[in-house]
């Protein structure tokens, strides 16, 4: 048990760090905030990190109570892989923010998941 509540800390903190930089156009981001530094580009940087939030919780619910280390380096390789995937969806979707549809599709998702709407949060109101 102490075993595998120290695997999933450090498991849950390579799985952010590495998706984070598997996915996250960095220079995309950086023009998005020079260009509109708005409550918009800060709820889109806070909604990805709420999103990895939720894949890292779930990753640390799949693990507890395992002490393979294959078992958990397969679990958690299968969560990377799927957060990678939600964060292109996520990107895509959502337009690095610009995308009204896209930003409150994934708002909502956050919300059932973690109940943090980051659009009420950041008072976000699309003008188009």
């Amino acid at each position: 048990m102490k075993n595998s509540l120290l695997l999933s800390c450090v498991f849950s903190f390579v799985f952010v760090w590495s998706s984070f930089g598997q996915t996250f156009d960095g220079y995309a981001l950086y023009n998005l905030q020079n260009q509109n530094k708005t409550t918009i580009s800060k709820a889109f940087v806070d909604m990805y990190f709420d999103m990895v939030e939720i894949k890292k919780r779930q990753l640390e619910t799949s693990i507890q109570g395992i002490s393979n280390i294959k078992q958990i380096t397969k679990l958690y390789t299968r969560a990377n892989t799927e957060l990678i995937k939600y964060s292109k969806e996520y990107f895509t979707e959502t337009a690095g923010g610009t995308n009204k549809r896209g930003m409150m599709k994934w708002n909502e998702y956050i919300y059932k998941n973690l109940r943090i709407d980051n659009l009420e949060l950041f008072q976000v109101e699309f003008k188009y």
